[in-house]
């Protein structure tokens, strides 16, 4: 979907929400002498970020899953991979019950690394089962402990999935779409075979209908046929979807289908005719992610990467969103479960495997970028695993958009892991250079892939080409010119020359040295472009390599290396674990002030223990680790294992890889002594400044970007659960909104000047009004009502606006017993807001054509397609079905552009 048409705005907003600072306990625990203290311990990328700790297996959730199926009471049986052993889980409203851990036969290719393709997972009243890619068929008692009955091999299979019903197993038994039936005896007898070519899953409705989808990375057939128990074609087939995924038959008999092509729902079909099945449901909003701010996640019925469905026996829905299916073993998944009106029960979540992510550095420590994820700081969490304060925010690649993106394509294991992403901002233009586990780039060379992010707001990157090379030492410095430390033995800067007419990097000429003493090969590399100062590990002729892909035996730092001094400034010896054998750190990463190194396994008892060293003079400063909340943290295993920023305030930012529980660990340190706790949120949200908030009742007001599940209140949970299109505004074109956190007990405060702030700018001002007040205070006489309302768990508010003139902004007290007002801010509307309550064109004087395009809104915002409106208010064309019964409409052509109108009834088509 394109917004070349839109007009795109960067906006910047600055504010400061004071966050106390946490209990000790959150802060590193059993700190050795050396630790360099004052630094806070947090996590992104797992709903469940423990690792396996005291036997404690409420820990992480996997890193890959491949399917689900849902018990009657609501279990969760989810399979898939996982490097620490739990290929096969289950989980209950929201937390992991227990991890089962099929262990695979020696001499079989299912130990350690086979066990993930247990992503074939069924159960019965008794029993669950679960089937590994050498054919080891595994069947548990269905209750904790999870005892393990029997195992089956048979080699000749590599299950794509399995179902247990009507006591019989009904298996896909490899990806040429071999179909076979088979007893729950004790050796697994066949009873019948047939193929379906391109077979993808299957849904047993009873023993002789089975519904076979043909799709996923099988086939582009995009078909589901009925058969019987012998094979035999039978009426009832399905066709015309986009991306075809998992199907299934729910507990209240429909058949569930997952298309995760444009329209990114699941389906619901009436079978029982199953001759004839009939859509009766579209469950998700059309176009999920990819409507209104592209790749944000602005409501919980947005999806995306849409893999597997079902039902419990009460009607709640679960979905399974997984780039599993298409970039093998990546992690990047996500489990929710609704009520069957779609309000959201629970989420868990994985975004971050063998990867490590970095800070965007414009948004100063607030915007963290993987290889296609967004986090955002959540200034109202305290660290820790319970309350993580990086939150998912946006998906950052769109298979629609762009198909032959490598994170699309199911090519492994040609594709590399995911590996680092380190973003930077050039010529305006957000791009990441991505490379893998062995600094491996798509096409399995040295170097690095290149994301380049479409315009804000869209959250969308695309693959933009790469930059081929040798060795494991690269590094980008914040110019875009890229460093590659062992060019067969020469150090070699790629100079960034722009980009091409197809928005590409171009590197069209380097710069070569010679490696200078004592360095006898590179492994690491960094530069300071502010100083010209380039930083080299690796080994010298007296220290030599004894492992390979380690950052080496010794550090040295070279000054004006541009200007051509090639003398060391200093050489320091990097620090070694003490496991047997030992190892030398597997990433070197120097941010501004200081270098960070990190240990690939324990050292003296400690996971991922990092040492910091002055980079001024090479002093070692100390260490740090992560609080034993965290449990056990697996091994650095990947190239850039570590990447640190450095914020404005001097605080440091480090992101670092914990490989076996498939999430990064974030140290955020404070070496001067100041209070890390202290946050600025991000700052690019609408060019408002909002400071000097001051309520008469003497409480600690808090601005914040307004995004569903944010706190409403400063002294309740109350989260926002719907956030409107506001009038005037085109989403696409101005982002989020700036609202004021008030206080909820302030709701009867009377005083005419209860609350001011003061903005750098005129603002439009909305003040969110509980709807339960039928006379609204005095002082809000001249605003103006939107006929707009914001949703949150306190109730349902109207909107009521009024522009003021840059300076301060004074408001009385809400005067009520319901609930406290909100208030949220953004730039002054320019044009006022045309409403019309009925079918009709909008008077904009003197408009006599006959039709007019225009861009179609969901009441939300979200860009649903384009269409022609007649005079008389009719859409004349257009996408078919929208689902909701009244849109916001964008006029594109003449004196309308900009316009908007509701038109409050359904499309004639």
């Amino acid at each position: 979907m394109s917004n070349s048409s839109l007009l795109r705005v960067i906006l910047i907003v600055t504010f400061t929400v004071p966050v106390p600072m946490p209990p000790p306990s959150l802060y590193a625990a059993q700190k050795p002498a050396d630790d360099v203290g004052n630094y806070i311990v947090t996590s992104l990328g797992n709903s469940l970020p423990r690792g396996a700790y005291d036997n404690d297996y409420r820990s992480h959730m996997q890193h890959d899953c491949f399917g689900i199926e849902i018990s009657p009471d609501g279990r969760v049986y989810a399979g898939g991979a996982n490097e620490s052993g739990h290929a096969i889980s289950v989980y209950v409203d929201g937390d992991l019950e227990s991890p089962h851990i099929p262990k695979g036969t020696s001499g079989h290719i299912c130990w350690n690394f086979g066990t993930k393709n247990l992503g074939a997972v069924s159960f019965d009243d008794a029993h669950m089962y679960g089937i590994s890619q050498c054919g080891e068929f595994h069947k548990w008692t269905r209750t904790p402990p999870y005892e393990r009955i029997s195992t089956m091999i048979d080699e000749k299979i590599a299950p794509e999935e399995i179902v247990v019903k009507f006591n019989k197993l009904y298996m896909i038994a490899n990806d040429k779409g071999d179909l076979q039936i088979r007893k729950l005896d004790n050796n697994y007898t066949v009873i019948t075979s047939f193929t379906v070519p391109g077979a993808y899953d299957i849904a047993v409705e009873n023993e002789n209908s089975i519904w076979v989808s043909l799709g996923g990375s099988r086939t582009a057939a995009n078909e589901i046929r009925r058969y019987d128990r012998t094979g035999n074609r039978l009426s009832g087939s399905l066709s015309g979807f986009g991306k075809l995924m998992g199907i299934a038959i729910s507990f209240q008999g429909e058949l569930l289908v997952c298309d995760d092509g444009p329209r990114k729902q699941v389906l619901f079909y009436d079978i029982s005719d199953n001759a004839n099945p009939k859509l009766t449901r579209e469950f998700g909003e059309q176009g999920g992610i990819y409507n209104g701010n592209r790749g944000v996640l602005d409501n919980d019925l947005q999806f995306f990467d849409v893999q597997d469905a079902g039902t419990d026996s009460a009607g709640n829905i679960y979905t399974l969103f997984s780039t599993s299916s298409t970039i093998g073993q990546s992690g990047g998944n996500m489990i929710r479960a609704y009520k069957s009106d779609g309000t959201k029960l629970w989420e868990l979540s994985n975004e971050i495997w063998t990867g490590c992510t970095s800070v965007l550095p414009s948004s100063d420590g607030f915007e963290i970028y993987g290889a296609e994820e967004v986090f955002r700081f959540d200034a109202q969490a305290l660290p820790g695993p319970k309350d993580q304060q990086w939150k998912l925010y946006a998906i950052s690649k769109d298979d629609i958009t762009y198909p032959s993106d490598f994170r699309e394509i199911n090519n492994f294991p040609k594709r590399p892991f995911r590996g680092s992403a380190e973003i930077r901002e050039l010529n305006g233009k957000r791009v990441i250079f991505r490379h893998g586990m062995y600094a491996e780039t798509i096409e399995n060379e040295k170097g690095y892939d290149f994301l380049v992010f479409e315009d804000r707001p869209s959250m969308i990157s695309r693959y933009c080409g790469y930059l081929h090379g040798s060795g494991w030492a690269w590094y980008p410095d914040m110019e875009g010119n890229v460093w590659e430390g062992d060019a067969q033995g020469k150090i070699r800067m790629h100079t960034f020359s722009g980009f091409d007419a197809e928005g590409c990097l171009k590197y069209d000429s380097y710069e070569e040295y010679a490696y200078p003493a004592p360095m006898a090969s590179v492994q690491r590399i960094s530069y300071d472009e502010k100083n010209d100062v380039l930083y080299l590990s690796g080994y010298t002729p007296d220290k030599k390599q004894e492992a390979w892909g380690l950052a080496g035996k010794v550090l040295c730092r070279y000054d004006n290396w541009k200007a051509g001094n090639r003398t060391k400034r200093y050489e320091i010896d990097l620090p070694v674990d003490n496991a047997t054998p030992s190892r030398h750190p597997k990433t070197m990463y120097v941010a501004q002030d200081y270098i960070f190194c990190v240990a690939v396994r324990p050292h003296n008892g400690i996971s991922q223990k990092i040492t910091v060293f002055d980079a001024d003079n090479g002093k070692k400063v100390g260490t740090m680790s992560a609080s034993d909340q965290y449990g056990k943290l697996g091994w650095v295993d990947i190239t850039t294992g570590l990447i640190a920023f450095k914020r404005s305030n001097g605080e440091y930012i480090i992101t670092v890889e914990d490989n076996a529980y498939a999430k990064n660990m974030v140290y955020r340190w404070c070496p001067d002594g100041g209070d890390c706790a202290q946050t600025t949120p991000p700052s690019n949200v609408n060019g408002v400044a909002v400071t000097n908030i001051i309520a008469t009742s003497g409480k600690t007001y808090q601005a914040d970007v307004l995004l569903t599940g944010k706190r409403q209140y400063i002294d309740r949970k109350y989260s926002f659960t719907y956030i409107p299109f506001f009038p005037g505004y085109d989403r696409s074109m101005y982002g989020e909104m700036t609202y004021i956190r008030t206080a909820n007990d302030d709701k009867n405060a009377s005083d005419a000047d209860f609350l001011s702030f003061t903005v750098n700018k005129p603002v439009t001002v909305y003040v969110a009004l509980d709807e339960r007040i039928s006379t609204p205070p005095s002082w809000l006489n001249d605003f103006k009502s939107t006929g707009v309302q914001l949703k949150s768990q306190a109730g349902t508010f109207n909107l009521l606006q009024k522009i003021f003139d840059a300076g301060t902004v004074t408001l009385g007290g809400n005067h009520s017993n319901e609930s406290m007002y909100s208030v949220v801010i953004g730039p002054a509307v320019d044009k006022p807001v045309i409403a019309v309550s009925r079918p009709g064109f909008p008077d904009a004087g003197g408009i006599s054509a006959r039709f007019h395009r225009a861009k179609l809104f969901s009441p939300a915002g979200h860009l649903l397609g384009e269409v022609r409106v007649d005079r008389s208010g009719k859409i004349v064309d257009g996408p078919a079905r929208f689902g909701a019964q009244s849109y916001l409409v964008r006029f594109e052509s003449g004196a309308v552009k900009k316009m908007l109108a509701h038109l409050n009834r359904k499309p004639a088509y």
